[in-house]
């Protein structure tokens, strides 16, 4: 069985979605990507992008406004 992923975005207020549902690890990568280089992330609208592996809830990737890439 192939490993799925879920995209979240983090807006201010901690407001957040999910924008991209049980997704290859190439496509949650890209989309995950597409959202960390808007000019909303660019200027702090997106405080936080990440991506959630959907076996166990685990945070593979996170980026954050200021920072850039971030691991736990």
């Amino acid at each position: 069985m192939t490993e799925r992923f879920d995209v979240w975005q983090y807006l201010p207020n901690d407001w957040h979605e999910k924008v991209g549902d049980n997704l290859s690890a190439e496509d949650a990568v890209k989309l995950a990507h597409s959202y960390t280089t808007r000019p909303a992330a660019q200027i702090g609208v997106i405080r936080m992008v990440r991506i959630i592996g959907l076996d166990d809830d685990s945070v593979c990737f996170e980026w954050q406004f200021g920072k850039g890439v971030t691991f736990k």
